[in-house]
């Protein structure tokens, strides 16, 4: 088994985050046309939002997941720098 050279990991990685970026985008926009919009017959927009809210909080929680692995391959140093960096 081989293993993936760091810096290809991370930008595998960030393309990813990159990628939930959109979705995450789009997912507000979705929310925002069925909580603008008149409620139709046999639909629940409460539940429609409550979803898309879940939704969109597990695509952040994911961008967030990626990010620490992108940490983890850099030895624990958050890309960000900050406080809760390891070792600062």
């Amino acid at each position: 088994m081989t293993s993936i050279p760091t810096e290809e990991f991370k930008v595998k990685m960030t393309a990813f985050r990159e990628s939930l970026k959109g979705l995450t985008g789009e997912a507000v926009a979705i929310k925002n046309e069925v909580a603008g919009g008149a409620e139709i017959a046999g639909q629940n927009k409460g539940e429609m939002i409550a979803n898309i809210t879940i939704a969109y909080r597990h695509l952040e929680d994911a961008a967030m997941r990626f990010g620490k692995a992108i940490q983890a391959a850099d030895g624990g140093d958050s890309p960000l720098g900050g406080p809760n960096t390891p070792g600062k």
